[in-house]
């Protein structure tokens, strides 16, 4: 899924609203079961 959103804010807010608003997504879509994908961090052994 891809989801795209126009915020607009004050400069120098962008990221902090940036963060605020995938914060409350991510613990929204975690409320309601919605399964995230996460990165899979591998050391490759020789």
């Amino acid at each position: 899924m891809e989801l795209s959103i126009l915020v607009l804010t004050r400069a120098g807010r962008q990221w902090a609203v940036q963060r605020e608003l995938l914060g409350r997504l991510v613990r929204r879509l975690e409320q309601e079961g919605v399964a995230l994908a996460s990165a899979q961090l591998s050391s490759a052994v020789p």
